[in-house]
């Protein structure tokens, strides 16, 4: 069993990111990235399409390249792989105790992230991960993206029987996904209150169905769930829950609102506007449902 903890992500062999001037750094960025994550004491993986692995080996010679058994290319027509595949990927390898995170997220400080990680990994809990978009390679804080997490580390065997599909790496909301599910399984969690991690902002990926589906597959996945947990819960949770739901309804609403008046954009925006929102609560309620670690070093509400 490999005790070394193991981030598994996925690599694009020409990532493309530019910044002031048109001036092209993808592939620089994304070693900054992953050169971060091994200085946090993690052995980084690569989970790839078996009709691109070759060529992202040949970008990343010193990264470990595993071929995935599907991916999500019929949901976005691109090689992104599903957390499922992800999982499987590290089970495989025997891995006790990692996590999935986002390609282009760099580490903001290595020696901080260790410490969170062997407190996590010591004391059986998951850890959700935030991240400051960054205008700049070289800025070291941003703005708070309000939809985290974009890393979530776990012990492995824990999430082994985790219903998270159609979720993939790289699309609309696998991190609330993979870090609700785990909530919702009984595993505890911490939740660091600032920014752990750094992306380079760029223009969305992805369109209005996509996201659309997603929040969606969210809705219909957790809602019941979420419904079950409101006799349980504290009134900070309770408020929560409620935000949560009120906000679902509305983007729901406007959506289909949306897909009978496609000429009145106006509708469209406001769809936008309450889909942006109910996935900002989603993260605030998984930051209120993630149990605060008992000593110093890790902040988090309880």
């Amino acid at each position: 069993m490999m005790t070394r903890p193991t981030l598994a992500t996925s690599l694009t062999p020409r990532p493309a990111r530019q910044i002031a001037g048109g001036r092209e750094i993808g592939h620089l960025n994304q070693y900054r990235c992953l050169e971060s994550w091994r200085e946090s004491g993690f052995h980084v993986v690569s989970v790839n399409a078996a009709d691109e692995a070759d060529a992202v080996q040949v970008a990343y010679p010193d990264v470990q390249v595993v071929v995935a058994e599907c991916d999500a290319r019929s949901l976005c027509g691109r090689t992104r792989i599903p957390l499922s595949e992800m999982i499987r990927t590290l089970r495989a390898a025997e891995v006790a105790w990692g996590g999935i995170a986002s390609a282009d997220a760099r580490v903001a400080c290595p020696d901080l992230l260790r410490r969170i990680a062997d407190e996590g990994r010591n004391g059986g809990r998951a850890i959700f991960l935030n991240r400051a978009d960054i205008v700049h390679p070289c800025d070291d804080a941003g703005t708070l993206d309000p939809c985290g997490p974009s890393a979530v580390l776990f012990a492995v065997e824990s999430a082994a029987e985790l219903d998270i599909e159609p979720f993939a790496v790289g699309l609309p909301g696998w991190g609330r996904a993979l870090a609700m599910a785990l909530l919702l399984a009984g595993i505890h969690a911490s939740y660091p209150a600032g920014p752990t991690l750094l992306h380079l902002d760029h223009a969305r990926a992805w369109g209005d169905d996509l996201q659309h589906h997603f929040f969606a597959a969210f809705r219909t996945r957790y809602s019941p769930k979420l419904a079950a947990l409101q006799s349980g819960e504290g009134a900070h949770a309770q408020a929560s829950l409620e935000a949560v739901a009120d906000l679902g309804r509305h983007a729901e609403t406007y959506a289909d609102l949306a897909a009978r008046r496609p000429g009145e954009s106006g509708t469209k925006k406001t769809a936008r506007r309450y889909r942006a929102a109910y996935a900002a609560a989603v993260a605030d309620l998984i930051r209120d449902l993630a149990v605060a670690p008992p000593r110093g070093g890790i902040l988090g509400r309880t």
